[in-house]
């Protein structure tokens, strides 16, 4: 009898700002767990952008962040050619991770969104 592969998480794209370039990584599986990954790799509160099918999501506020935080230029270029609208003055900063959306629903990020980064000249590294 074969035994089922274990459950995988969600494929995030994980942006760092200035020259750290990008990986490609699995969430752990399970809502929680994935958002305290979220919330560890971004270093403390975060907020949701994005549009029908993708979502990233970047720090919320710099008060909450006493080191403060580098632009992330990359992040914010590729929110931007995906069709997201800063506020005026507003852009991103410090680590961002982007997803799919469907629905309500997060999925695994676009292959889009992986290959307008790529072709942007970010280097993503995959496991």
């Amino acid at each position: 009898m074969d035994t089922p592969p274990p459950p995988e998480g969600l494929r995030a794209l994980i942006i760092q700002p200035d020259a750290g370039g990008a990986a490609l990584v699995r969430l752990p599986v399970g809502d929680l767990a994935a958002v305290t990954a979220i919330n560890d790799a971004i270093g403390g509160h975060f907020e949701a952008i994005g549009t029908a099918d993708w979502i990233a999501y970047v720090a919320e506020d710099e008060r909450d962040f006493p080191a403060g935080l580098r632009p992330n230029l990359h992040a914010d270029a590729l929110a931007r050619v995906l069709g997201y609208s800063w506020p005026p003055g507003d852009f991103c900063k410090g680590v961002a991770v982007f997803l799919g959306r469907q629905g309500v629903n997060e999925t695994d990020v676009p292959q889009r969104v992986i290959d307008l980064a790529k072709a942007a000249g970010l280097p993503v590294r995959s496991p």
